[in-house]
């Protein structure tokens, strides 16, 4: 069970990712350029705001744990989506992503019911999204020619960074599952 403030201002401006997000798209799809690359580099700082806004404020709470890294998944999940129906970004990449982040929410789920507690995101998953967004702002306003399958080097160095991450939360998870744990043991990351 999720415990403690959901309306905190971090988890507001975790939430807000969305609408800037959809926002960039649509104007993308009007091509209005600075406006979706404003909008887009707008979602992605909100993702290194509400952590920081978090700890600042000490306002750090288990639904952010929840709603931060699902608030990627979902804006992540928007871009990919529309970059591959405009052409920029390989299909299969779109249903990589997606089914990596389905994945990684229900281990993450499977051991918070172990644990007790929501996990959080480790450095690998912020590498990954980080590489990421990088990749996706750099294919919807420059795109470069791929070097195979779809992918130019940046797009298989976030793929591989995002490979990397998936496989540490798998070992993670393998580990707890392999240790009797009390359900007051402390987290260790599982989302990203």
């Amino acid at each position: 069970m999720i415990r403690g403030p959901f309306l905190t201002l971090p988890n507001v401006i975790s939430l807000a990712r969305i609408p800037l997000a959809i926002a960039a798209v649509a104007t993308y799809a009007g091509g209005v350029r600075l406006a979706a690359q404003l909008l887009m580099v707008a979602s992605f700082l909100t993702d290194a705001l509400d952590g920081a806004v978090a700890r600042w404020t000490g306002s750090t709470s288990q639904w952010g744990r929840v709603l931060d890294p699902l608030a990627d998944k979902i804006v992540f999940a928007v871009f990919a989506v529309a970059f591959a129906r405009f052409g920029v970004i390989p299909w299969w990449l779109v249903f990589t992503l997606v089914g990596r982040d389905l994945f990684i929410s229900i281990g993450s789920a499977l051991h918070m019911g172990r644990i007790g507690e929501v996990p959080s995101s480790n450095l690998l998953g912020k590498a990954s999204t980080a590489a990421l967004a990088a990749y996706l702002f750099k294919q919807a306003f420059w795109p470069a020619a791929p070097v195979a399958l779809g992918l130019d080097p940046l797009g298989w160095t976030a793929v591989a960074i995002l490979l990397v991450s998936t496989s540490s939360y798998v070992l993670l998870y393998l580990r707890h599952q392999a240790r009797p744990e009390s359900k007051a043991t402390r987290a260790e990351p599982l989302t990203g």
